[in-house]
């Protein structure tokens, strides 16, 4: 009976590894190659696996299965795990943890930082990291009444800092540059930009298109980001040039990285097409747009380089986007990510290691930061995402939309 019931409870848990091993594998596979030593490395793999295998499968399998072994495995499995959790969540780049991170350290008083997507998620957590430190904190988000909400939240912390709410939706043209406009207005300079605001799954109003008709994601995520860059180029390298150490982050994703992570050729045509999303699939739509962040990134630094830009993956986080169901099912799977993700205080550290850390990786290197924060070599780079000439004609056709051409 006994065996039965953990046979059940195995093919239960099946969903959970496999998300997990989906979501989490690549931080997991740093962790060992990075941060632990080959024996570490080793030692905590085979471990790992061996018990996972045996707790899910032995249950199915009479002839392996033992009470002893089940229960040897099961709490060995569950000390490896809980110890790779730790040292890739509360351990992850220390020196930018709430507890660590320091105004005197990194003073940013004076300084202007403008966050995209900052009412929610790691937009929340680095505009809370920014205030901490000191600085003008500008929370983009497109609803008013929450990024009101968000700003008085910053606002309440320890920080000498002062966050200000301003609405920008990147699923409009227009609304990205009345927001601009305003920007100038108010603030002659820009120190740190956080292009974060973005989406993983399609907005549950089914909206799929921006504004001005271009596929939500690469519409929002990058030519949205892109012309909001366009709109601030000017106060972003003034900046700059009176010496101060600026950077351009932008949240991509290990989606960016991914084989399908690629751009139909159609999009380079005379007219561009594919700008509605009508050639590439929608599971792939996602990763094209965060492929973009990073060639976004690394064609400007290529173009401008008294700045520094940098992109990173900042993890798996439990945030709101994991939201599903009735609340008994939503129950579940916020135990679930509480258990398996990291806090969106540690998921913004990658975030803040683009923006502050002097390493000669990343200042003025256009660096690409894995989930555990570490700088992807060129070799290792998923080939699209190292491409110049591909970074070039995007970079073209994102000026042609920017500048109104109808090309749609």
């Amino acid at each position: 009976m006994l065996r039965q019931s953990l046979a059940v409870l195995s093919v239960a848990s099946l969903p959970f590894v496999l998300h997990a091993g989906i979501f989490r594998g690549d931080e997991v596979v740093s962790l060992l190659n990075n941060v632990y030593s080959p024996l570490q490395a080793v030692y905590t793999a085979l471990t790992g696996l061996g018990c996972l295998f045996y707790v899910l499968f032995s249950p199915c399998l009479h002839s392996i299965f033992g009470k002893r072994a089940f229960a040897v495995c099961f709490v060995a499995l569950y000390i490896v795990l809980g110890v790779v959790k730790r040292d890739m969540d509360e351990n992850l780049l220390l020196q930018y943890s709430e507890r660590n991170l320091s105004a005197q350290e990194y003073n940013l008083q004076s300084k202007v930082v403008l966050v995209t997507g900052a009412n929610s998620g790691v937009g929340l957590g680095a505009a809370q990291a920014m205030h901490t430190l000191g600085a003008t904190v500008i929370m983009a988000c497109r609803s008013k009444a929450k990024c009101l909400d968000a700003a008085e939240q910053v606002n309440k912390g320890h920080g000498k800092g002062l966050a200000v709410p301003m609405v920008l939706d990147l699923a409009s043209f227009d609304s990205i540059r009345h927001f601009s406009r305003s920007f100038r207005e108010k603030y002659p300079r820009i120190d740190i930009a956080f292009f974060n605001a973005g989406f993983a799954a399609p907005p549950r109003s089914g909206k799929n298109v921006t504004e001005e008709g271009y596929e939500l994601g690469l519409g929002t995520m990058h030519f949205g980001h892109f012309i909001l860059y366009d709109e601030l180029r000017e106060t972003i390298l003034n900046t700059a040039k009176e010496g101060n150490d600026v950077r351009v982050v932008m949240t991509s994703s290990v989606a960016s990285q991914v084989p399908f992570a690629q751009f139909d050729d159609s999009l380079f045509d005379e007219p561009p097409g594919d700008l509605h999303g009508e050639k590439t699939a929608v599971h792939a739509q996602y990763p094209r747009s965060k492929l973009a962040n990073v060639l976004f990134a690394r064609r400007l630094q290529q173009l401008e380089s008294t700045i520094t830009t940098c992109s990173c993956h900042v993890g798996c986080v439990d945030t709101n986007i994991w939201a599903a169901g009735g609340p008994f099912v939503q129950s579940i799977i916020d135990h679930y990510t509480k258990t398996t993700m990291r806090t969106i205080e540690e998921g913004t550290r990658t975030m803040l290691k683009c923006a502050l850390s002097k390493s000669p990786s990343i200042v003025r290197g256009a660096a690409y930061l894995d989930g555990m924060g570490v700088v992807v070599d060129e070799k290792s780079l998923h080939p699209p995402s190292k491409n110049d000439t591909l970074a070039k004609r995007l970079w073209h056709v994102s000026e042609r939309i920017a500048r109104g051409e109808s090309i749609i």
